[in-house]
């Protein structure tokens, strides 16, 4: 009798405890949340409290799955379209305010009135001054249908506050920030983002181009993070074979279960290129720099890129959230994998510098992974780190090309150019270059970067980039590199190839 109670208090035990550890992981979660919301004593917002788990849950995988709100999942998504709804433009926090830095051409906010160096008091009676600023606020009451309007108020060119009304609508956004004819055959191209079109886009800019007579092309993809790796294929077409492995698909169980080649076009650029990279060139920007450099196609310049191979796919939830989970590992035409480690954590994996197994500081490299063979000239390059250049451009502290990276980093130039549009409308040369050097130093400052008047009068890419972002608040179709190129060392160095006639395999010649 007692070892048949035994038995049956036992198998009792076993049920219960059994039954609690065959819960779905599913109603697992549901279950928590609920008894939450019926039961904590304090009130709570359920879907906060939904995308907070969510958010918990994900940041435990690798760092570039992400969750994402209905708003952030709407803004990433505007950021790779040609065209968007919207009010067209872009504003930074200056001194505790928010202030315009720039307008679209033609877009809703430069067709209303609103003009860079605005001062933004409030937008739809959201405050935006202060030392802390609700910017989810902002977000929720700019999230709206075409058509909407909503009142910015300004502070405007004589001082006194006003009202602006902005009615929101289609806004054109170009993925290629500049393109021109470098010299006689070289062209230029800088590829900010790859936009959903910007296949089209680029076929558009080069097809110019080359009918001004370009048959050389750099191209330019510094600080580009990537975008659809289908628009990367998309370019590759305009200067490779048809038919070109770009780039495969990895699954988990370590298999490629897609190769993505390009497309047959007619007449496709068979002149040299130089593709430009640096530490913030990453995803399908880097994928593309790494099929040109495996195929032996062109010579990359420049530093080490970021290190992003995988792919994630979209996972849409019925209330507009996304999940962006990584499920593929991408490998290049060689069978590399350019993703670098992970396993540091996040935190320390997005500070670049702090998770890499070298510091890439000068000319160094990293040569730690891998080694593969290009395809064509048996040349070596690494996987697990990015894109290795094959011309480096080196980081020297004391330079000038140095400063001026920690002077667009921070933002500088763009703040600087918004706070004088009222004084010079778009026009630099009502001020003189003490002037304009004495703003730089003092902007920078603000910042926490030392630099001196007598030194930035000495520094042409600073001072020409600066005179150049003045100028284009005035035409915001202007292409800075066309007034800078001649003081950029990336680009001097990207001349110097293309002006030798060396291929790939003989760069060293002229180095």
């Amino acid at each position: 009798m007692i070892r048949r109670l035994y038995v049956a208090i036992l198998t009792m035990m076993l049920v219960m405890f059994g039954a609690k550890s065959q819960i779905p992981q599913d109603q697992k979660v549901a279950s928590i949340l609920k008894s939450i919301e019926q039961m904590y004593v304090d009130s709570v917002i359920d879907s906060e409290l939904a995308d907070e788990a969510i958010s918990a849950m994900v940041n435990r995988l690798d760092p570039h799955s992400v969750y994402l709100t209905s708003l952030q999942a709407q803004k990433a998504r505007r950021e790779l379209e040609n065209e968007y709804r919207g009010y067209g433009f872009a504003a930074n926090i200056i001194d505790d305010t928010l202030v315009v830095v720039r307008t679209i051409c033609g877009g809703p906010a430069d067709k209303s009135g609103l003009q860079p160096g605005d001062k933004i008091l409030s937008i739809g009676g959201v405050i935006t001054t202060g030392s802390v600023i609700d910017f989810l606020m902002v977000e929720k009451v700019m999230a709206v249908d075409k058509g909407f309007k909503i009142n910015f108020m300004v502070v405007g060119d004589n001082g006194k506050a006003k009202l602006v009304k902005v009615k929101s609508g289609n806004v054109e956004q170009r993925a290629i920030s500049n393109s021109f004819l470098i010299s006689d055959d070289i062209a230029y191209i800088k590829i900010d983002i790859f936009s959903k079109d910007l296949g089209v886009e680029f076929a558009s800019v080069l097809k110019k181009l080359r009918k001004q007579g370009a048959e050389k092309l750099i191209l330019d993809l510094r600080g580009n993070k990537g975008g659809y790796v289908g628009s990367a294929v998309d370019v590759a077409s305009e200067f490779m074979h048809g038919g070109t492995y770009i780039v495969g698909m990895q699954s988990r169980n370590g298999t490629v279960d897609g190769r993505l080649t390009n497309m047959e076009i007619k007449n496709p650029m068979r002149g040299e290129i130089v593709v430009l990279v640096d530490g913030n060139t990453a995803s399908s920007a880097e994928l593309l720099a790494a099929a040109v450099q495996d195929w032996d196609r062109g010579v990359i310049v420049g530093r080490q890129t970021y290190g992003k191979g995988v792919s994630q796919k979209t996972i849409v939830v019925s209330d507009g959230s996304e999940l962006l989970l990584t499920t593929h590992r991408c490998i290049s035409p060689t069978g590399r994998c350019i993703q670098r480690d992970y396993s540091c954590g996040r935190e320390k994996y997005k500070a670049m510098e702090i998770c890499r197994s070298r510091s890439l500081r000068g000319g160094d490299v990293d040569t730690t992974g891998v080694r593969y063979k290009t395809l064509r000239y048996d040349r070596s390059v690494w996987s697990g780190s990015g894109v290795t250049p094959d011309v480096v451009v080196e980081r020297d502290t004391t330079s000038e090309l140095y400063l001026y990276e920690l002077l667009s980093r921070r933002n500088v130039f763009v703040h600087l150019a918004a706070k004088t549009y009222r004084l010079t409308k778009g026009n630099p040369d009502v001020i003189s270059e003490r002037s304009i050097a004495e703003r730089i130093v003092l902007q920078a400052k603000r910042v926490g970067i030392k630099c001196s008047v007598d030194e930035i009068l000495t520094m042409p890419l600073i001072m020409s980039t600066m005179r150049a972002e003045i100028m284009r608040l005035a035409d915001c179709r202007l292409n800075v590199n066309m007034f800078t190129y001649m003081h950029d060392k990336y680009i001097l160095m990207a001349l110097k190839i293309l002006k030798s006639g060396k291929k790939v395999n003989e760069i060293n010649d002229i180095l």
